[in-house]
């Protein structure tokens, strides 16, 4: 088969602007973000759209759905990073358009994974907290205890009681968060298991794999970021309630972010470049 011009282009394209936004992805992580790669992700954004404009190739290998979730994929990364920056109004105009291009492919997963940001940026802001409560709970109730979904509402719940000063909830949902991750064996993510889970998510959207049975980079963030909210959070809790104890989760919070972490993260993430990632982003 004799392949033409306009698509090798296409073909070369497509795979330059997965390399690009893989790269981001790798700037996101863990708490490198700054307006440059919020610049590049948009600049990635507008470039799958004319290449989504042009068609795919007639040869195949990739389909106007696929450009359509890479799309999708973006503007996540787009939401997540000017979360990141504390710029809610970016975040939250970012993740709507992501909902609705989620939405339309069908994704209930990424779509729902995107909604649950707007909530928690809008409590985080005082909008709509007695809603957002009874939803919450109504949600707990709803889910299957040993996924890391239900351990995230109930942190979600503990930081709604800390945010309208119900100091004795917080503490209660926090604690009993941190012991379901304890109790599940679900410790926190070393740098090296950041690095691994986002070889194995890249991999998957490489060979276009859907897979449920590999951690991929969501499920490892999503396991850090608890971890986080729940120390920060008995941090202020215990601010109120019982400062002795500050010092102690205060110090899990300086391991959790500390610069071992971030260098086992980077040493690993160049052994993977070096080795199954190489060919991928050279």
């Amino acid at each position: 088969m004799t392949i033409n011009a306009d698509d090798i282009q296409k073909i070369q394209q497509f795979t330059a602007l997965g390399s690009r936004l893989m790269q981001c992805m790798m700037s996101c992580m863990p708490g490198n973000v700054n307006r440059q790669v919020i610049d590049e992700l948009t600049s990635i954004h507008a470039d799958y759209i004319t290449l989504l404009h042009k068609g795919p190739p007639q040869i195949g290998l990739y389909t106007e759905v696929n450009v359509k979730a890479k799309i999708a994929e973006t503007l996540e990364w787009i939401a997540r990073a000017h979360d990141s920056l504390a710029d809610w109004q970016g975040a939250v105009a970012a993740y709507q358009i992501a909902i609705q291009a989620f939405a339309e492919l069908g994704d209930t997963a990424s779509f729902k994974r995107c909604k649950d940001n707007v909530d928690k940026i809008n409590v985080a802001q005082g909008l709509g907290i007695d809603k957002q409560l009874n939803k919450l709970l109504g949600r707990l109730e709803t889910l299957n205890a040993t996924t890391l979904e239900y351990i995230k509402t109930m942190v979600e719940l503990a930081d709604l009681y800390s945010g309208n000063e119900d100091h004795y909830e917080a503490e209660r949902y926090y604690q009993k968060a941190l012991q379901t991750l304890h109790t599940q064996g679900r410790s926190e993510p070393s740098g090296s298991e950041l690095a691994n889970s986002l070889e194995t998510t890249l991999s998957n959207i490489w060979s276009n794999k859907q897979t449920t049975n590999t951690v991929d980079i969501h499920d490892t963030l999503l396991l850090r970021d608890l971890y986080r909210q729940i120390y920060m959070g008995l941090i202020r809790v215990y601010r109120v309630l019982n400062p002795e104890k500050i010092d102690e989760f205060d110090a899990k919070l300086i391991s959790l972010e500390g610069d071992g972490k971030r260098d086992d993260f980077t040493n690993q993430l160049k052994k993977l470049i070096q080795g199954s990632l190489g060919d991928h982003i050279k």
